[in-house]
C-alpha cells in the first residue's frame, strides 16, 4: 500500500472519531436532560399559602402517582394543622394580651417547597411549613422527600447510609464542620445532635446535604441550616 493511500485512510479515521465522540456527547446530554422531572406549582384547595409540587411526564404512570400521592399527603397534613391553628387563634382572641397587641394573635401557616436535585433519575424536594403562633417570630419545619423517579420509591437516609459506621463517619464530618465554623453553629462538643433515618436530606452533585431543623445545630438566625457531605465520606 502506498504512503499516500495510507495517509488518506488514517486521516479519514481521525476525522471520524471526533464526530463519533461529539455525537455520543450530545446523546448523553440529551438523555440527562430528559431525565429531569417536570414539576408544577399546585395550590391545595386553591389556598395561595399552601403551595406544593406535583410531577408529570414520567414514563411510569404508577411511579408518578406514588410520588404525587406522597407530596399531596404532606400538604393535606399541613392543611389540617392550619385548621387547628385557626381554632387556637379563636380561643385566644379575647385574651387581654391579644387585645393589647392584636397582631401577635394573628396566627398563620404557609407551605412552600424547594427543588434541591432533579437529575439522574432522582428527585429531591424540601417542603417547608412556616407558622406563626404568637411571640417574637415564627417557626419553620422542613421535611425532605427523595424519590427514585423510575419506581416512585421514597428514598430514606438508611438507603444512603447503609451501616452504623457510615452514620458515624457522617456525624464526625458534620461535627468537624461545625467546629470550623463557630460563628454559624453551636459547639457540637456541648450541644449534642442526632443523625438518623428521619434526618432531612437531599441529593447534591457531590453527595448529599443534611438539613437540620431550627435551633437543632445553630441559632434561630441560621434558619434550617444544611451541611453538604461528599460521597467519599460515607461510601
Amino acid at each position: 500500500m502506498g504512503k499516500s493511500k495510507l495517509f488518506k485512510i488514517v486521516l479519514s479515521l481521525l476525522l471520524m472519531f471526533p464526530l463519533a465522540f461529539f455525537t455520543s456527547s450530545l446523546t448523553n446530554k440529551s438523555s440527562a436532560a430528559s431525565s429531569k422531572v417536570k414539576i408544577t406549582d399546585t395550590l391545595y384547595k386553591g389556598k395561595s399559602f399552601l403551595i406544593y409540587p406535583q410531577v408529570s411526564g414520567l414514563k411510569n404512570n404508577t411511579a408518578q402517582k406514588k410520588i404525587n400521592a406522597v407530596l399531596t399527603s404532606h400538604v393535606e397534613h399541613s392543611y389540617q394543622s392550619y385548621l387547628q391553628l385557626k381554632e387556637n387563634e379563636k380561643e385566644v382572641k379575647n385574651e387581654d394580651f391579644c387585645k393589647e397587641n392584636p397582631s401577635s394573635c394573628n396566627f398563620t401557616l404557609n407551605t412552600r417547597y424547594e427543588v434541591k436535585y432533579n437529575a439522574g433519575g432522582v428527585l429531591s424536594i424540601l417542603l417547608y411549613d412556616d407558622s406563626y403562633t404568637g411571640g417574637a417570630h415564627g417557626m419553620s419545619v422542613v421535611t425532605s422527600y427523595n424519590f427514585n423517579i423510575s419506581s416512585g420509591y421514597k428514598i430514606t437516609l438508611n438507603d444512603v447510609l447503609k451501616s452504623k459506621k457510615s452514620y458515624q463517619k457522617v456525624k464526625k464530618y458534620v461535627s468537624d464542620y461545625m467546629l470550623k465554623h463557630p460563628d454559624l453553629f453551636f459547639d457540637p462538643t456541648t450541644n449534642d445532635f442526632t443523625i438518623n433515618k428521619d434526618t432531612s436530606f437531599n441529593y447534591t452533585k457531590e453527595g448529599i446535604g443534611l438539613v437540620f431543623q431550627e435551633y437543632e445545630i445553630a441559632p434561630y438566625a441560621a434558619g434550617t441550616p444544611s451541611i453538604n457531605i461528599p460521597i467519599y465520606i460515607y461510601k
